[in-house]
């Protein structure tokens, strides 16, 4: 363990892990909204989603920080080095998470779309095309 490595370090390492955890966590969960709500019709299912989706990658990412604040697999000397390896640690684990929540979402939205095409298919309609811009208004533009 680094001899820098005291309680006010740890502090300062779990808070800074916390606010890129946090940071993170709201721009997957704004951005995979939007995602979930074209799968489901019901906004408030896609939006229960998304909470169940958050609390779980929050659930992990802090877990993973309280973690890493407090194991030293070898020798850093310095305070600077120490909280610049943890953070930098913890920095690669976030971007891992972030890819595996994207891969999540992704597979769950195109997993509707196909059961909506094959479901267009056996009722011997084609799917759907998306809309463009002037057509998603409707008759008259509005």
């Amino acid at each position: 363990m680094a001899s820098s490595a005291d309680t006010g370090t740890y502090l300062l390492v779990v808070a800074i892990g916390t606010i890129m955890a946090v940071l993170v966590g709201l721009v997957l969960q704004r951005s995979g909204l939007g995602f979930l709500r074209e799968v489901f019709e019901d906004h408030d299912a896609a939006q229960s989603v998304s909470r169940l989706l958050s609390v779980a990658y929050y659930t992990v990412a802090v877990g993973f920080i309280a973690l890493m604040s407090t194991w030293d697999p070898f020798e850093i000397e310095g305070t600077v080095q120490y909280v610049v390896t943890k953070i930098g640690s913890m920095l690669v684990f976030l971007g891992i998470l972030h890819v595996v929540t994207l891969v999540v979402l992704a597979r769950i939205r195109n997993n509707s779309r196909v059961q909506q095409m094959a479901a267009n298919l056996r009722g011997g309609r084609r799917a759907p095309r998306d809309p463009g811009p002037s057509q998603a208004l409707g008759p008259g533009g509005s």
